[in-house]
């Protein structure tokens, strides 16, 4: 049965509806996983301060806009906490305190999709951590769950 030439023009343009709803889910930034669309996202810490002198575990808290946070299996936006550039990271949502090895370290949050692929979205604090906590025992590269790394419970 050949359809009619009504319906060419109708599938066609359900056709072009469906594909444009599809390409809109493939957003590679911007408001995925709970952000506001169009809202701009920003990140920064809110402790420790800047070049402050702190114990270990650290706690780390900060500030986000344009992002809901959540459990990343969740399909929430989260934050990747790396020290000193490490590959490894810390999965953060909400303020929670970090193992870190005793010394002058760099905190460098990073605003990440529900797949870990890390967004433009940062921020940095530098930080003396009196002591010694315990350093990963993982190669670089591996990401945690939340609370992992560092020796985080």
């Amino acid at each position: 049965m050949r359809p009619s030439p009504r319906a060419l023009p109708a599938a066609a343009g359900l056709l072009a509806a469906v594909v444009l709803a599809l390409a809109g889910c493939q957003s590679s930034g911007g408001s995925q996983g709970g952000g506001a669309a169009g809202q701009r996202q920003r990140l920064a810490f809110t402790s420790p301060a800047a070049g402050a002198q702190v114990s270990s575990p650290v706690r780390v808290s900060f500030q986000v806009s344009g992002a809901g946070l959540g459990r990343p299996e969740t399909g929430r936006m989260h934050l990747h906490v790396h020290v000193d550039g490490a590959g490894q990271y810390t999965i953060l949502y909400a303020a929670q305190g970090m193992v870190v090895p005793g010394g002058r370290h760099t905190l460098r949050a990073v605003l990440a999709q529900p797949n870990h692929r890390e967004t433009s979205v940062s921020a940095s604090e530098q930080v003396v951590v009196a002591g010694a906590g315990t350093a990963p025992t993982t190669s670089a590269g591996g990401g945690y769950g939340a609370g992992g790394g560092y020796g985080n419970p």
